[in-house]
């Protein structure tokens, strides 16, 4: 049962995100820290965490990236299943690719 749990955050039930470790051996997300609560960054795990293999959240529309936990921000950056809005303010939204099109 700890293999499964031991990369959530005890405080949010997430993926631990900039691991903190306080003085009793608690590990948590340092967005999680309470005001005036000591805690030190636990890098290896950090490091651990973000090298998870992972797919893209948009993996339902369509995308088949998989890539290290660490990089997925990287890659929403540019995914072309992003859902975003005309900049010809038409008041449609779709994927960044098909977007592309629309927008010519």
């Amino acid at each position: 049962e700890r293999e499964n749990t031991m990369f959530l955050c005890v405080r949010c039930q997430g993926i631990m995100r900039e691991v903190c470790l306080s003085s009793d051996g608690e590990q948590f997300c340092s967005s999680c820290k309470k005001e005036g609560e000591q805690a030190t960054p636990n890098l290896q795990m950090d490091r651990m965490i973000l090298s998870f293999k992972c797919s893209c959240p948009l993996i339902a529309r369509g995308c088949k990236w998989l890539g290290a936990l660490g990089g997925c921000q990287d890659h929403l950056d540019t995914c072309g299943y992003v859902l975003e809005a005309c900049t010809l303010r038409c008041g449609v939204v779709l994927q960044r690719d098909e977007l592309r099109v629309h927008e010519k």
